[in-house]
């Protein structure tokens, strides 16, 4: 009975309030962030909470990558041995490209 009170209430005062004139409005912000790293204000923000947060961040986002990277490698296997060669290669390639890149990456950042 409570709850119905209360929505008695909030009945009452939004009709009080737009017989006044007012406009009630509700105003709802969402960001979206695509991909395995949060934008780097976000990153910035973590780093005020505890500054160990973005460097745990980046270590979790690699160790995401790597698994998914040997899924892609197991599935690229059973595809290839089950008669799809075409699709298994393809996607063991991808595999293989992205741990090229990533190599080539890390070996540019040491030398900066």
């Amino acid at each position: 009975m409570e709850g119905k009170k209360d929505l008695e209430k909030t009945s009452n005062l939004q009709e009080t309030e737009e017989a006044k004139g007012f406009e009630i409005t509700s105003i709802e912000i969402a960001k979206l962030s695509i991909g395995p790293l949060p934008p780097p204000k976000i990153l910035r923000e973590y780093k005020e909470i505890d500054p160990s947060f973005p460097e745990r961040i980046f270590k979790m986002a690699e160790k995401e990558q790597l698994l998914i990277t040997i899924f892609a490698l197991i599935c690229s296997t059973y595809l290839g041995i089950n008669g799809k060669e075409w699709l298994g290669g393809g996607i063991g390639l991808g595999a293989l490209v992205s741990i090229v890149l990533a190599y080539l990456y890390s070996q540019r950042q040491k030398t900066l």
